[in-house]
């Protein structure tokens, strides 16, 4: 029999590689590695576009416009008229090409008003929006003055 040195047995350990375990018997280890980088990268991949979203001002400006919107038709009566500054939303909507400076878009899109569910959705951008109830049972009207950047909300 012919003696094995230490030398020899890394030189055979060295031959068989990751995919072999100490018996020569083949070791699947690369699956559990593709299955976390993928992981990761769908992870980082949600977290960028959620960063995105939140560094455009787009998430936070439409909850904002939402909850103001909402406070106000709570605290209206029927018969009143109210006039919201829109600026920064038009300017937020026409970066995200929801809407451009002219009106050209569909300036509808940003502000929608359910009466029957009571629930209004602030969307400036092209995907999703932010939801919100209000309490009030008027009917609300939604309109816009585009040279003038403001939405006018008509409680009745």
């Amino acid at each position: 029999m012919k003696a094995i040195t230490h030398r020899h047995r890394e030189a055979r350990k060295m031959k068989r590689g990751l995919l072999f375990d100490k018996r020569g018997e083949k070791n699947d280890m690369i699956s559990p590695i593709i299955i976390y980088t993928i992981g990761n990268i769908l992870f980082f991949t949600f977290l960028i576009i959620f960063i995105a979203r939140v560094s455009t001002g787009t998430l936070n400006s439409e909850q904002l416009y939402a909850k103001e919107i909402a406070l106000l038709i709570d605290g209206a009566t029927p018969g009143m008229e109210l006039e919201i500054d829109f600026t920064e939303g038009y300017k937020i909507a026409s970066k995200n090409n929801v809407v451009d400076l002219k009106g050209n878009l569909e300036v509808t899109k940003l502000v929608k008003i359910d009466n029957e569910a009571n629930l209004l959705m602030v969307s400036l951008s092209s995907s999703g929006g932010y939801k919100f109830h209000f309490f009030s049972d008027y009917e609300v009207g939604v309109g816009f003055k585009l040279n003038e950047d403001k939405i006018v909300l008509k409680i009745k």
